[in-house]
């Protein structure tokens, strides 16, 4: 099962756009979904999630429809491995 640890932080593609500083980890998970986990600038607490279908469209269901946010890093694990569980 994945855990927070197995997340690598680079720094967030729009950074150069102006939107302020923020580092992103991607993770491709084995069913086919995938999770980003940003922190930084303008974030929704300390880690904001989002969980993308194996379409790569953002999947509402495991967080109300928008990107969740002040998560912990053991929220942020749990989380993951909910989505690992998604058919």
């Amino acid at each position: 099962m994945a855990t927070f640890t197995d997340l690598t932080f680079e720094t967030h593609p729009n950074y150069m756009y102006g939107f302020g500083h923020h580092t992103q980890a991607k993770l491709d998970l084995a069913n086919g979904y995938s999770v980003s986990v940003i922190t930084g600038d303008n974030t929704y607490g300390k880690w904001e999630v989002a969980i993308f279908d194996k379409e790569n469209e953002f999947y509402y269901d495991l967080s109300d429809g928008d990107v969740a946010g002040c998560y912990s890093e053991q929220e942020v694990t749990d989380l993951m491995q909910e989505a690992e569980k998604l058919q």
